[in-house]
């Protein structure tokens, strides 16, 4: 019988054991021995390779990762905008605003991928920075944190991106395909060898099927199933996909966790910022006060050493009546006469 090949559906590490199995086996006897050598060499690739696939799989998991807390970002931010919106709309989910903000629910919309919510927060962005109403500015101040959340969720996409096309790249093209293809071209070479060895050798006595020893059985490769064999599957993997289903809640909790810690922390630092600020502000503005009392104490201080050493106006002598009353008295003596 061929011995059956080894596919990519094939976990890396069944490979390993697969070829270490045959080499071992080869190994075990003087007259096989020979044949061994080429498992020696394809071990240590295999173990090249399988240090990329670790790192390969170390970016996936990476980006993955910052795929959901960005994700768990935009989810903050989405809650953040929507009560910032009622606000302005004193409550209003149908007024103008809040449509043009939100055409479904919060919820709805956070249970959307990351890649639907960066079409959301660009067409936010413009939104916000078009609120130029003073009603509107708690709106027009979260355009920056927008961006942020945008940048960030466009970088995590990218790095996904570039994980899954690296990945398929080597499972395809790449070591691992190239890997695969050696470790089936060493398996049937050695089919071969070991068939002829089995032919030419016959004081080995050896059976027709000496060379299926060397190979692992293709277990279960060429039967069906049955009905209790898939239900037992089926069964299987619905624990499977409850657990993974149920770890999945718990990470996407813990991710909105730290990304509300994160928010408020960055609310926190903001609102000390523009304290900080505001008494900045409130101090320059008592300096101002005083500088502007200052100048005045100085300013009436000034005026008054000026009138002090003015000199007092001169005051003319009183006018003589030693005229009139010579006058007068003429006037008396002549009434007398």
């Amino acid at each position: 019988m061929a011995v059956h090949l080894l596919t990519d559906d094939v976990p890396l590490f069944v490979v390993f054991e697969e070829m270490s199995e045959t080499r071992a086996r080869l190994n075990a006897r003087p007259y096989t021995v020979a044949f061994a050598v080429e498992y020696d060499a394809f071990l240590d690739e295999w173990k090249v390779v399988h240090e990329q696939d670790c790192t390969l799989l170390q970016q996936m998991m990476a980006a993955t990762a910052a795929v959901a807390f960005a994700n768990a970002n935009a989810n903050v931010l989405i809650d953040d905008v929507d009560r910032a919106v009622r606000t302005i709309t004193q409550g209003s989910r149908t007024a103008p605003l809040y449509v043009k903000f939100f055409d479904d629910t919060p919820s709805s919309i956070k249970e959307t991928t990351l890649v639907e919510k960066v079409g959301m927060l660009a067409a936010w962005i413009l939104g916000a920075k078009e609120a130029t109403d003073p009603t509107q500015a708690a709106l027009l101040a979260m355009a920056p944190r927008m961006q942020t959340v945008l940048d960030s969720a466009n970088t995590a996409l990218a790095a996904k991106a570039a994980a899954v096309a690296s990945i398929n790249s080597f499972k395809t093209t790449g070591a691992r395909r190239a890997l695969y293809d050696q470790a089936n071209a060493i398996r049937k070479d050695t089919d071969g060898k070991l068939s002829r060895l089995a032919r030419d050798r016959r004081d080995l006595n050896l059976s027709n099927t000496f060379a299926d020893e060397f190979f692992r059985p293709a277990v279960g490769r060429s039967k069906t199933p049955t009905l209790d064999q898939i239900d037992a599957a089926i069964s299987a993997k619905n624990v499977e996909l409850a657990n993974l289903q149920a770890l999945r809640g718990q990470t996407l909790g813990d991710l909105n966790a730290a990304a509300q810690a994160q928010a408020d922390a960055d609310a926190a630092s903001e609102l000390a910022a523009e304290n900080k600020r505001k008494s900045a502000e409130a101090k320059a503005l008592a300096r101002k006060s005083e500088k502007e009392a200052s100048d005045k104490a100085k300013a009436a201080k000034k005026m008054t050493r000026k009138v002090k050493g003015r000199k007092p106006p001169t005051t003319p002598p009183p006018a003589t009546t030693t005229t009139s009353t010579t006058t007068a008295s003429s006037s008396t003596s002549t009434s007398q006469k």
